[in-house]
């Protein structure tokens, strides 16, 4: 075994000896032959003179091929440019057999260039200035097969089709044979610009391409391109430079690794959103690339596992499912590129959207669309920072179709309003405030349909704080309002209501959007609805059965055709309620009240705001026509000075108990009744004005005694009231005992005789009243008695002396005989 490697090595050794010893002799005898004979090959070759600084030969650099090095190399491009330079490089090989050097037959197959700096360009005819070689018939002993670049500047510039194309390679290995090249290169790319578009700029490549060339056609059998690790197959053919037919096809490449390589013009598209997941497609580029045209481009996509986040928001969507196709249409431009989805089928955190759509556009997105979705609503709310819906939480599904622009920015706000689109909407559960508004909203169910701008409202029940509304119409301008495009939002339909509490209602003033005036009647809304409300509240005002018309405008509240049931009574009528000035309200009201309770009215009007008279007081079945103007201070305090109210009252089997002021007559009239006075009805105008209560004369006919009583009642608590009594019942003590039979109280007529009265007066105030005779009233009294007695006796005397009047049978009855003193 020793013996045979001993002697490999020893032929070895041979060998290599034999070779050292004829390259030394060849470099020694043969090389500036050699050096001089390639030299002329390549000039014979050539339009322009070979312009060199040294010429070495040497097999070590290349071997096993021999070669001649040029140093600083330069080539002068065709005649037809301006004798720039085509080519400088600080080194290159021409290479060679060993046996040609023998045969001293030098036919060059392969040129190696280092260091090199290459600029190519294509004049107006779209002629190149690389047109260096002579035409010659003769065979030449350039048949290149081979031509290696390395760490090398290879720029091209075309005036037609305008291109720009700035390289640096690395390594770029070009393998020919006849018309087919073959191209396996790496590098990176500073610009290729097509147009006015940078399709590759600052990237590293590496492809691997196999072509034929001929003459003006490039085909390009196969190819394996890979981008800064994007990978992508392309083949097909160009003609003249600018007439393409290609085919370029992607398998499972990341989204976002994509889209960070396309040109910037592309990305720009792309910037306000972040996407990523796989996509595979298959595209053509077909037609002229020029000035005034590009090819046109069609690629058909499915997307697989893909998420899109929007830059604006919080807006996420997840395992993005798609298919659909891509052209950039009639026109070729931006202008016409459509983007279709035929499948769209996306995750939300507890929601999905599934659809297709059509994006067409790309200079300004026009968006058609038809989705089928459900949302979180709370999840949906961090989407829009500014929203006026705090804590908003719920369910949502839709059915939306979608026409009109897009962005993904501020501009989507207007571009949505200006767009054609209809939604079916299910609300479920939603619970929401509004701004710093205290009040909780709550719609329990609601099915609707936004169209543009207006919802219509199938069926909804939904509840604000304590008050309940179902409700049924139409809601105007919602979509702009919301997006804080218009001032108002319009209202109309039908209300049915289990509860509502007024008091809170108005509070929805305080939504509006000027927070340092506040003002108490909102004036971003118009209705006009009818409404059937089971129990209303107001305060401690309770009633039930409510119907109405309530129409609401230019911060005023309209309610005709009211009709509720109260205090086992019932009230109709109309009111408005209106804000002259912020945080004052006024109203202007026409009720009518019949058969109300009258000690309960005491409990729901907060004993009408007096202590004069209690509910312990008062009983008895009231009615009422009123006619009311009342105003209010800020936080809802009566402005008592401009009250006016007139009324017309009507009180049935009403029951005076223990009113103090009435029992303060026992002073003048001893009777016990007075403790608990009945009467049958009690009708009167009374007027409300100034704070003073004015009470025309008003006969009072009880079971004590029947009084006429008139005067002033002040919201300071000061009374002037004027008292008349029958004098005949104040003396008369078996006047009731006779009449036990009367069940309507009060005075009856005796053969049209007219009873004797006495006067009092009541002044002072209601905590402490005074009682006293009327002295004015009984002497005015008097004066007229005396008068119409001096006219009766007159009228005697004229009647004996005529003797013409039968004189009248004196009517048996009670002797009364009253002392008063004329000083009295």
């Amino acid at each position: 075994m020793k013996q045979v490697l001993k002697k490999f090595i020893n032929i070895l050794l041979g060998f290599l000896l034999i070779v050292g010893s004829s390259i030394f002799f060849i470099t020694k005898y043969f090389s500036d032959d050699i050096e001089r004979s390639i030299i002329k090959t390549i000039e014979k070759s050539l339009n322009n003179p070979l312009i060199l600084d040294d010429v070495d030969f040497t097999i070590y650099e290349n071997f096993p091929n021999a070669s001649v090095k040029i140093s600083n190399l330069l080539l002068i491009e065709s005649k037809d440019f301006n004798d720039d330079t085509l080519l400088f490089t600080k080194r290159a090989y021409v290479t060679f057999g060993l046996l040609d050097i023998i045969n001293k037959n030098y036919d060059i197959k392969e040129i190696i260039i280092t260091n090199a700096k290459i600029n190519i360009k294509y004049n107006e005819l779209n002629l190149p200035n690389f047109h260096i070689f002579k035409k010659n018939k003769k065979k030449s002993k350039i048949s290149i097969e081979k031509v290696t670049i390395l760490n090398s500047d290879l720029k091209i510039k075309k005036e037609i089709t305008q291109l720009n194309l700035d390289w640096f390679l690395n390594r770029s290995i070009i393998n020919i044979k006849k018309n087919n090249y073959n191209f396996n290169t790496n590098g990176f790319s500073n610009v290729v610009e097509v147009g006015n578009t940078n399709y590759l700029d600052n990237k590293k490549f590496d492809f691997n391409c196999n072509t034929n060339i001929n003459k003006d056609t490039v085909d390009i059998i196969s190819s394996l391109i890979d981008i800064e690790n994007i990978l992508f197959n392309l083949s097909g053919s160009v003609i003249s430079g600018n007439t393409l037919n290609m085919k370029i096809d992607v398998n499972t490449q990341n989204i976002s690794d994509l889209i960070d390589h396309l040109p910037e013009k592309i990305r720009k598209i792309c910037s306000p959103f972040i996407a990523n997941g796989e996509i595979s497609f298959n595209s053509t580029l077909t037609g002229t690339m020029n000035k005034e045209s590009n090819p046109l481009f069609e690629m058909n996509y499915i997307i697989k596992d893909g998420k899109l986040n929007l830059k604006s928001n919080a807006f996420k969507l997840n395992n993005i499912q798609m298919e659909g196709n891509v052209s950039n249409g009639l026109r070729k431009n931006f202008k016409s590129t459509k983007i279709v989805a035929k499948v769209f089928d996306a995750k939300m955190n507890n929601g999905y959207i599934r659809g297709g759509f059509i994006l067409e556009n790309l200079n300004a997105y026009l968006f058609t669309s038809k989705f089928k979705s459900s949302w979180d609503l709370s999840e949906l709310s961090r989407y829009f920072e500014n929203s006026r819906f705090d804590g908003l939480k719920g369910k949502m599904s839709t059915t939306t179709s979608y026409k009109g622009n897009i962005a993904f920015n501020y501009k989507f706000k207007n571009m949505f309003l200006n767009a054609s689109h209809s939604s079916d909407l299910n609300f479920r559960d939603v619970y929401f405030s509004y701004n710093d508004f205290p009040l909780q909203f709550n719609i329990e169910s609601m099915n609707c349909k936004l169209v543009d701008q207006n919802l219509a409202i199938y069926s909804s029940s939904s509840n604000i704080s304590k008050s309940n509304i179902d409700f049924n119409g139409e809601i105007q301008n919602l979509s702009a309002y919301i997006l804080e495009s218009a001032p108002k939002i319009y209202l109309s339909g039908n209300i049915v209501s289990k509860n509502i509490d007024l008091v809170e209602l108005m509070t929805l003033g305080d939504i509006a959007k000027n927070k340092e005036l506040k003002p108490i009647m909102p004036d971003w809304l118009n209705v006009t609805t009818y409404i059937n409300v089971k129990n209303f509240e107001y305060k401690t005002f309770k009633s039930s059965d409510l119907t109405a018309k309530i129409s609401y405008s230019n911060q005023t509240l309209f309610g005709d055709s009211l009709i509720t049931n109260l205090l086992d009574g019932n009230l109709s009528g109309r009111f408005n309620f209106s804000e002259p000035k912020i945080n004052h309200l006024k109203t202007k009201s026409e009720f009518v009240v019949k058969k109300i309770n009258i000690r309960n009215s005491f409990n729901v009007f907060n004993n009408y705001g007096q202590e004069f008279i209690k509910k312990e007081n008062l009983n008895g079945i009231g009615s009422a026509e009123l006619d009311i103007e009342a105003y209010w201070k800020p936080n809802f305090v009566m402005d008592k000075k401009r009250l006016k109210v007139r009324s017309h009252l009507i009180i049935e089997k009403g029951e005076l108990i223990e009113f103090e002021p009435l029992e303060s007559l026992s002073s003048y009239v001893s009777i016990d009744e007075l403790k608990h006075v009945t009467f049958s009805k009690l009708e009167n105008t009374i007027d409300i004005e100034n704070e003073i209560i004015t009470i025309p004369t008003m006969e009072i006919k009880s079971s004590a005694l029947s009084l006429l009583i008139s005067g002033t009642h002040s919201f300071k608590k000061e009374i002037n009231y004027e008292i008349t009594l029958l004098l005949s019942e104040l003396i008369s003590d078996g006047f009731r005992k006779k009449n036990t039979q009367i069940i309507d109280f009060g005075e009856e007529k005796k053969d049209g005789k007219i009873f004797n009265t006495v006067y009092f007066k009541m002044t002072g105030d209601t905590e402490n009243p005074k009682i006293s005779l009327n002295k004015i009233r009984f002497m005015e009294d008097l004066n007229k008695s005396l008068t119409k007695e001096k006219k009766i006796i007159s009228n005697i005397i004229k009647q004996d002396i005529l003797q013409n009047e039968v004189i009248e049978v004196k009517e048996e009855g009670q002797d009364i005989e009253i002392k008063w003193d004329p000083k009295f």
